[in-house]
């Protein structure tokens, strides 16, 4: 079985670091990824054949929402839910819809600071699996007859705290 990846879980803290971006040796807390899955997806593509014409020459309006839940699962095990919807329009005509919910079960320790599981859960987990849902974006543009749709980078510890913040 491969290696369960661990992460550093305390939160994004300019007064934990040492100035040089590194943690004091006792912040790292193991977070164990054990299992990542689709658990909803849903492409459309109401406007088919006739919207392959409309984007030749500029690229779609696009609206990208992000969310995440996290729901405890017991025994320290959670399941993270990263969800992505994506819509694209070409002059008010909708080109395709995009809804994914991309999953993953992560278990920590018992001991870890309620702060440090809720940045685990809705930062560390996110940014480890953002790129596996990003890849079923791109899959899905590209199968659905469009230019392949690769998603900017997202900064999980901003979104996080922009949220806690409201």
């Amino acid at each position: 079985m491969a290696e369960q990846p661990s992460f550093d879980v305390t939160p994004d803290d300019e007064s934990s670091e040492d100035g040089r971006g590194n943690r004091p040796s006792g912040a790292h807390t193991p977070l164990a990824i054990t299992r990542q899955y689709v658990k909803d997806f849903s492409f459309e593509n109401p406007n088919a054949p006739g919207i392959y014409g409309s984007f030749r020459d500029e690229g779609p309006e696009l609206n990208v929402s992000v969310d995440i839940a996290a729901n405890a699962l017991g025994d320290n095990t959670h399941e993270v839910v990263l969800s992505l919807a994506v819509k694209a329009t070409y002059h008010d005509t909708t080109a395709f819809i995009i809804e994914l919910q991309y999953a993953a079960q992560a278990q920590t320790k018992a001991d870890l600071a309620q702060e440090n599981l809720e940045h685990a859960l809705m930062v560390e987990v996110p940014r480890y699996v953002f790129p596996f849902a990003r890849n079923i974006v791109v899959n899905a543009t590209r199968e659905g007859g469009f230019p392949p749709l690769l998603l900017n980078p997202i900064n999980f510890g901003k979104l996080h705290r922009n949220r806690s913040a409201k």
